[in-house]
């Protein structure tokens, strides 16, 4: 009987942290072919769910406790082609990003609504476009 071979398929989650009408976003060292900023996240591991994967994810790499609020979106992203599930995820009480990943974050900075758009350089699906612009100040 011939045995099948599993192909690693992996599978990412991003969390888009909102608080005061800003997102936290952070800025690669190296860029991931046209991604520079992007939200915090990573793949998710074989124990856990995506929402697990999320939570830690941001703890990682942002050091922020948060709580998902919603899954938005799961896609195949366009120019990666990586399977991509975005969560709506608020912070827990006052705590303050740092920079848990030095070796691959440049950067992290809460950006406005209304500015997130202009730091991506790839692909925004419209739902998560139309997610971003609904919580912009006016």
């Amino acid at each position: 009987m011939r045995k099948e071979k599993r192909v690693f398929k992996p599978k990412v989650v991003l969390a888009l942290i909102v608080k005061d009408g800003k997102f936290l976003l952070i800025r690669r060292k190296v860029r991931l072919l046209k991604l520079e900023w992007a939200f915090p996240g990573g793949v998710i591991e074989d124990d856990e769910t995506d929402e697990q994967a999320v939570i830690r994810e941001a703890k990682e790499e942002v050091g922020l406790d948060v709580k998902v609020v919603k899954k938005l979106l799961e896609r195949k992203h366009p120019d990666t082609f990586v399977e991509v599930a975005y969560f709506d995820c608020t912070p827990k009480a006052n705590q303050t990003p740092k920079n848990g990943e030095t070796y691959e974050i440049a950067e992290i900075a809460w950006v406005p609504a209304g500015e997130v758009l202009n730091k991506f350089t790839s692909d925004v699906a419209p739902e998560i476009r139309k997610f971003i612009l609904s919580k912009a100040r006016c």
